[in-house]
């Protein structure tokens, strides 16, 4: 098996910083390079060893690296390979880390198509609220899943090049189509963000009636709404890219909430009880 010598990640922030602490921890690759365009910011990646050297020019940045790591909002993604796609060397891989996959491996291999370039969708389920190369730890990833989205022009050998070198960041590495990945992850990651966000939202509306509300907020409600904290940029993002899966998930969620309004109308305390011990049971399997 050849290996991936040199690579380039694009975006050392949270999840590009961190990739590159556990890749240069575990000696993984020889050599990564930063690229973006904010240099204080990419010295900083520098200063704790997140990168091995940095350059704000795309294409020089680019050129020499046998596998390139897309870590930009998923709506510059392909704008980002447009504009890397000259500098590319032949049979260089090229990956994401975008939370939808299947316009994202669509656009990818359109653009591809020409070049001898593999590309192979991937998403790491991991991260936090909280963004940027000064939140990212090598072990980000440890006991984590990530998700790779082979198109149909991915091959075996790139696929298992890939799947190695992401194993090495302690990750659970799985397979998936990119459709398949995006009706998912619309329930399990985008649902519960944009549920967050409402009953921020909420919150907030609530409290101009009542200034006490803010100030009543316990563990329950900050647990539940920590997500509200991550980028806007980014999630609006992600929920227009993969908006018809979400709009499902979405309809399903409302049924469900019907069910509980129903109950408490109809003061059953057996259903109301039996909606409560099925979250339970589920919820202390994940744990």
């Amino acid at each position: 098996m050849n290996k991936i010598k040199t690579v380039a990640i694009i975006g050392v922030g949270l999840i590009g910083g961190s990739l590159g602490m556990a890749w240069k921890k575990s000696r993984a690759v020889g050599k990564v390079i930063g690229i973006g365009r904010h240099p204080e910011k990419l010295k900083k990646a520098k200063q704790l060893k997140a990168i091995d050297e940095f350059t704000t020019d795309f294409q020089a940045g680019v050129k020499d690296a046998d596998l390139v790591v897309i870590c930009t909002p998923v709506g510059l993604i392909a704008p980002t390979i447009k504009r890397i796609l000259p500098a590319l060397k032949k049979d260089c891989i090229v990956t994401d880390v975008g939370s939808v996959k299947a316009p994202v491996v669509a656009m990818a291999e359109k653009i591809l198509r020409a070049k001898k370039i593999h590309f192979i969708g991937g998403h790491p389920m991991a991260g936090s609220e909280q963004a940027g190369i000064s939140n990212a730890q090598s072990d980000l990833f440890k006991k984590a899943v990530w998700i790779l989205t082979p198109g149909s022009h991915t091959s075996l050998k790139e696929m298992s090049l890939l799947h190695h070198l992401i194993s090495k960041t302690g990750v659970k590495v799985i397979l998936l189509d990119p459709k398949k990945h995006d009706q998912i992850v619309s329930v399990t990651s985008h649902l519960p963000h944009l549920l967050a966000a409402s009953l921020v939202n909420f919150l907030a509306a609530q409290n101009r009636k009542n200034k006490n509300t803010i100030n009543l907020t316990a563990g329950g409600f900050r647990d539940m709404t920590r997500i509200a904290s991550s980028s806007p940029e980014i999630w609006a993002d992600i929920s227009l890219m993969n908006r018809q899966e979400i709009i499902k998930a979405l309809a399903e969620f409302n049924r469900l909430t019907s069910r509980m309004i129903s109950a408490l109308k109809a003061n059953k305390r057996k259903q109301v009880f039996s909606l409560f011990a099925q979250a339970k049971q589920t919820r202390d399997r994940m744990i």
